[in-house]
């Protein structure tokens, strides 16, 4: 019986310390007793939807936390679209950029063979008025009654060069005499058609 006194008086003591400790910090306004010995007292109903009105918070928190997400997932994808547009429209400047470059070395190159093609003719012309000068009038007009009309008037062309700068009378006048009528007719026609040649 001595143990169970011995228990009693140390259970009377610990209520008399929670007991100090509630109204001191009742005192210093650290907590209310009343407001919790009335809610100890109530059957307070409430006390669980608290707990699930937390849980809904959270869950409207990570909802929203989610939308966000959602948001910046799309404007992500709107930028990789826009940046494989981008691409897509660089690769197409590209590539037509190549197309305009091969185009304009093909046309350069097929300019540089006009060229070539001209100096050797230029070459090939020159050679021609240099014998047909060097020969007699009427061996070099049956050489040109042969020839084609164009191919006359660029062998006139070049005999009257060299005679300019050789300073001598062009003898083209007096080859148009003893060449045939109708071919002289239609190499003096070129003649009127291109002036700058005479």
């Amino acid at each position: 019986m001595g143990q169970w006194i011995k228990v009693a008086i140390l259970l009377l003591i610990n209520i008399a310390i929670a007991g100090s400790t509630l109204y001191f910090l009742d005192y210093m306004r650290v907590i209310n007793v009343l407001s919790i010995t009335n809610q100890l007292t109530k059957k307070d109903v409430s006390a669980p939807l608290r707990v699930e009105d937390t849980l809904l918070l959270e869950k409207e928190e990570l909802n929203k936390k989610w939308e966000l997400l959602t948001i910046k997932e799309l404007e992500l994808s709107n930028q990789d679209q826009s940046i494989l547009a981008s691409n897509l429209d660089l690769a197409t400047e590209k590539t037509k950029l190549q197309d305009e470059r091969e185009a304009f070395l093909n046309e350069q190159i097929l300019v540089d063979l006009e060229k070539q093609e001209q100096n050797t003719y230029d070459i090939k012309i020159t050679d021609v008025a240099t014998q047909i000068s060097g020969m007699p009038p009427q061996t070099a007009a049956e050489l040109l009654n042969l020839q084609d009309d164009l191919q006359v008037v660029d062998v006139f062309k070049k005999m009257d060069q060299i005679a300019v700068a050789a300073g001598q009378a062009s003898t083209v006048p007096f080859l148009l005499t003893l060449i045939e009528r109708e071919k002289a007719a239609r190499i003096q026609t070129l003649m009127l058609v291109s002036p700058d040649s005479f």
